[in-house]
């Protein structure tokens, strides 16, 4: 490929790096089909060219540098494989489930251009597996007894799964025929798959030891003693030429041809044989070998082994010890429901044993199932009988799709979505009609009347009434009912607690009531006479809810009535009253039928003045700064006067005021009580005498003495 690069001066094309004055390094990207690659210059005057076979910094003649920069093309193929009637679309390409719908080989080419510009392509081989035409046979089986014995046969793959609802695995061995014994409604599921990609490398041992990683050691040279020793093994093509008392000459493969001779260990969970493979994540895989017998029993114990995990079931090498190459194929199905990419897969033997314990492997694998498997489903059900009663008039009826004109019993399946069907005989019993007449009769307080649900308000006659049983069929009953009429005589009266006892048909009544009489009549409807009488209840009392008046001077008197409108002597209209003073205090209540009156009487109390013997006139603190009397003993004083004498017996104090206070300043002089503020003095002792009436005129004296502080 040839790359130019021109500026015209003077009317003449040059390369623009052609003036050698200033040199220059010129980086040129080129595809790898680009090489060799030839550049043109300009030296000398003249176009000159040179090609490089090889990239990288290149010197020209005219100095000038060149860095070749190669690109690489791509050009891949895929071997891929689908499932037949499934799409494709990896890699970029789309191959439709209509171009799978056939198995073959179906090849396509998808090109592109890199981000460089250079030409690539991505080639594909789509290999179309065919899907098995898998079969079970007998299928969908009804049983009419207590259990059965079936022998079940699946056809038409290269390898297959049993599963069954009540309780059978995955089978690890070939087994195409299942014979089970079933007491109960259960179905089995037969699943038939073909191979696809092999992922083991020499699983047939043609290269000898390649591939094999084992927990045993190998044994690389032949002798009669060469795999004597347990934890062995060998890769030949007949058995005895490694251990003289070993028997098996041919592979399974071809019958001449190598297979893994191993002389097994005592240890369980020891790997035989193991390799890691590269696998797809989310794909079906089926790991498969041949086992066969080389040494007497006991017989090797084997089981799969994924990612140190054990799989499925163990499965025993065959007991044909002395029947020379006799091979049993065992495999198990393995899905990687992650997103690995590589899993190591190994053969381990469970055979504790150090004597026999000697087996052969050959054609091991580990096929790409692709999800090309199909399964078949059959079921095995038990008739039951189901007995039904319906109406007689209810011929002909459909259920589930059977139609009943009689009760001729009649069988059907009952086909369901997310369980076992259901295999169903059904018995028909007729539910008769039934036709009747009733007549009650009732008395009129018996109204509204219920019969059969329903409620009468009053007579009917010959009333159809149709009831519907739990069967939905229906009855008849031709329904009359007759009322007997009564007379009323009704009385309301309103009279107050005073006028009783009232009298009404031999009854005193003291109360409030409701009274009913019926007085019976032989020829129909009973006289019934009712009184509702309101007698108003004139009970009056006042209650003085204070234990004791004098204590503080005032009462609080109550009313108890059923009374709602009250006047106090006072002239107060509330149902209770504060009260400051001795007395009699009446209260008159009043309804729309009643009136009546009560009174109390509050009791004077005696006179006992309380003095304090001390004072201490500060005015500061605001507590004991005078000599007085308490406002709730002023208020029982009616006349009242009060003086006080000094330690010389000298009046320094008088008032005739029942509210006084004295805050022991000597006021008066002894000759004509006149007034001066003289000052306090302190820690004097005084004399007091005290003349008063009480409420009642009683005449009363008190005496006593005081200091000042």
């Amino acid at each position: 490929m040839k790359r130019f690069l021109w500026l015209t001066i003077a009317c003449l094309l040059i390369p623009s790096w052609g003036i050698a004055q200033n040199h220059s390094n010129i980086p040129i990207d080129v595809c790898s089909s680009d090489m060799p690659y030839t550049y043109q210059y300009f030296h000398q005057g003249s176009l000159q060219e040179i090609t490089y076979n090889t990239p990288g910094r290149h010197i020209l003649p005219n100095l000038d540098t060149i860095t070749i920069i190669v690109h690489q093309e791509s050009h891949t193929h895929q071997n891929c494989v689908v499932c037949q009637g499934n799409s494709f679309t990896d890699f970029g390409f789309y191959i439709s489930e209509e171009q799978t719908a056939l198995p073959g080989i179906i090849r396509d080419t998808i090109h592109f251009q890199t981000s460089w510009g250079c030409d690539s392509s991505i080639s594909l081989t789509l290999t179309v597996q065919p899907l098995p035409d898998v079969h079970v046979t007998p299928h969908d089986t009804v049983i009419f007894g207590n259990s059965a014995n079936l022998s079940l046969r699946i056809s038409g793959a290269n390898y297959y799964i049993w599963e069954q609802g009540g309780g059978i695995t995955a089978a690890t061995v070939n087994n195409p025929t299942q014979n089970v014994t079933v007491t109960q409604p259960t179905w089995f599921i037969g699943s038939g798959y073909i191979p696809g990609q092999d992922m083991v490398i020499n699983g047939h041992f043609t290269n000898g030891n390649t591939g094999v990683s084992s927990a045993y050691s190998h044994v690389s040279s032949q002798g009669g003693h060469a795999l004597w020793s347990e934890g062995t093994y060998a890769i030949g093509n007949n058995a005895s030429n490694w251990h003289e008392n070993f028997q098996g000459s041919h592979d399974h493969t071809s019958g001449n041809g190598n297979y893994m001779i191993i002389n097994g260990s005592g240890i369980p969970g020891t790997v035989v044989w193991s390799q890691t493979i590269n696998i797809e994540p989310y794909t079906y895989y089926v790991f498969n070998t041949w086992v066969t017998t080389v040494g007497p029993s006991p017989y090797a114990n084997l089981q799969f082994s994924i990612n140190g995990g054990t799989i499925g079931n163990i499965f025993s090498a065959p007991n044909t010890y002395g029947a020379v190459n006799t091979w049993l194929n065992f495999y198990h199905l393995w899905y990687n429901n992650s997103s690995a990419r590589t899993a190591t897969i190994s053969i381990v033997n469970q055979n504790t044993a150090t004597s026999g314990n000697d087996f052969g492997l050959d054609d091991i694998s580990f096929w790409k199932l692709n999800g090309c498997g199909v399964s078949d489903t059959v079921q095995v059900l038990f008739n039951r009988y189901i007995d039904t009663t319906v109406c007689e008039n209810a011929f002909p009826f459909t259920w589930h799709g059977v139609t009943f004109n009689d009760t001729i019993p009649q069988f059907t399946i009952i086909r369901k979505q997310d369980s076992i069907d259901d295999a169903v005989t059904m018995r028909v019993h007729i539910h008769p009609s039934v036709h009747t007449t009733v007549r009650d009769t009732i008395r009129e307080e018996q109204l509204p009347y219920t019969y059969q649900g329903i409620e009468f308000f009053d007579a009917v006659t010959d009333s159809l009434i149709t009831l519907t049983d739990a069967l939905e069929c229906d009855s008849f009953i031709h329904y009359s009912l007759y009322v007997r009429r009564n007379s009323y005589n009704h009385t309301e009266l309103t009279i107050c607690e005073s006028q009783t006892p009232y009298r009404w048909r031999g009854h005193a009544l003291y109360s409030s009531c409701e009274l009913r009489e019926t007085i019976p009549n032989a020829q129909g409807g009973d006289s019934i006479m009712t009184l509702n009488l309101t007698v108003i209840d004139t009970m009056l009392r006042i209650i003085q809810l204070t234990d004791d008046f004098c204590e503080e001077m005032s009462a609080m008197l109550s009313v108890q009535s059923g009374f709602s409108d009250y006047v106090w002597s006072t002239g107060e209209t509330t149902p209770q009253i504060l009260v400051l003073s001795p007395g009699s205090y009446c209260v008159t209540a009043v309804s729309d039928y009643c009136t009546i009156d009560r009174c109390i009487s509050v009791a004077p109390c005696k006179l006992d003045i309380k003095l304090p013997n001390a004072i201490t006139p500060s005015k500061l603190d605001g507590h004991n700064d005078y000599f007085s009397i308490d406002e709730s003993q002023q208020r029982l004083i009616q006349d009242f006067e009060i003086s006080i004498y000094n330690r010389w017996s000298n009046l320094v104090f008088y008032s005739d005021q029942k509210d006084f206070k004295w805050d022991g300043r000597e006021h008066l002089n002894n000759a004509n009580k006149h007034i001066e503020a003289n000052d306090i003095y302190r820690n004097n002792v005084y004399s007091y005498v005290i003349h008063c009436t009480d409420l009642r005129g009683q005449r009363f004296s008190f005496k006593g003495s005081l200091v000042v502080l």
